[in-house]
């Protein structure tokens, strides 16, 4: 298994994240529940591994990539945006970038619309609005989202929250 373990197969990133279950996956990685062991806090950590049997050149192009989006979500601000705590990229022994982010309470925009279909034009308005508010933000600092969807809005307390930067 790649990344750091310890005696009992609890998997340790960087000394100090113990990754505690799955949350969810797509196409750029794995989401893990994790616990900041340093502060005490819980974490989400996403696990950004390139695919395996990819030549040298593409997993270092794979690693600039998560490093890159690790750069534009640092950069942006905002309450409406998933904040990032810290970033571990890829070394000698584990080929993953891990984006160490706020851990946010509450099912993501896709998981609402399936368990009850489409939302009252009035909540539809109103996330719009929040997202908008974060998006701005992200604009006047050069980031520019590219995957604006349900699965990329966290809603929690009423609040829309746009994760995947």
């Amino acid at each position: 298994m790649s990344g750091s373990e310890t005696g009992m197969g609890v998997r340790l990133v960087a000394g100090r994240y113990r990754l505690v279950r799955e949350l969810g996956s797509g196409g750029m990685g794995v989401v893990w529940l994790a616990e900041d062991q340093l502060v005490g806090r819980q974490v989400a950590v996403k696990e950004l591994r390139p695919p395996q049997g990819l030549a040298d050149h593409d997993r270092e192009l794979y690693a600039r990539r998560a490093l890159q989006e690790a750069r534009s979500a640092a950069r942006v601000h905002h309450p409406g945006a998933v904040e990032l705590y810290d970033v571990r990229p890829a070394t000698e022994t584990d080929d993953a970038v891990y984006l160490i982010m706020e851990l946010v309470a509450g099912p993501t925009l896709a998981e609402i619309i399936e368990r009850g279909g489409p939302l009252p034009a009035p909540q539809v308005a109103a996330f719009g609005l929040q997202l908008l508010s974060v998006l701005d933000a992200a604009h006047a600092h050069g980031v520019v989202h590219r995957d604006i969807k349900p699965a990329n809005i966290i809603i929690s307390a009423g609040q829309a929250k746009l994760t995947d930067f």
